[in-house]
């Protein structure tokens, strides 16, 4: 049996729901918006969820792209996951691209495309 796997996200973002969606239909997550969620059980803050995402696993907390790319490996999208883990800054630099910038045309037409797949 796996451990529970808790993603903390920004529940109005709708990007960050189709990535939860996708996520969720090869594994079992329980997804929490940080704004209805108790972040003392986790010794987070509102401010900290507000700026990146978070997976509590095992008795680790992952942040921004080590979270996406612990997601990616628990999906089982382990080439994916082993890269973004081994790019170090530059998936750092992406995932704050994507996250500061979740209503641009590019990171809208990702989600879309999220939202394409998990209707499938």
């Amino acid at each position: 049996m796996h451990a529970e796997v808790v993603v903390i996200y920004d529940g109005k973002c709708d990007f960050c729901w189709q990535s939860i969606t996708w996520v969720r239909k090869r594994c079992e997550i329980k997804a929490l918006a940080y704004q209805s969620s108790d972040l003392d059980q986790y010794g987070l803050t509102e401010e900290e969820c507000a700026k990146r995402v978070y997976v509590i696993a095992n008795g680790q907390r992952y942040a921004a792209a080590a979270a996406i790319a612990y997601l990616l490996n628990h999906r089982g999208n382990k080439v994916a996951g082993f890269f973004l883990r081994k790019s170090g800054p530059i998936g750092e630099f992406g995932y704050r691209q994507v996250a500061g910038n979740r209503q641009s045309k590019i990171v809208k037409a990702i989600g879309n495309f999220l939202r394409f797949l998990n209707s499938r």
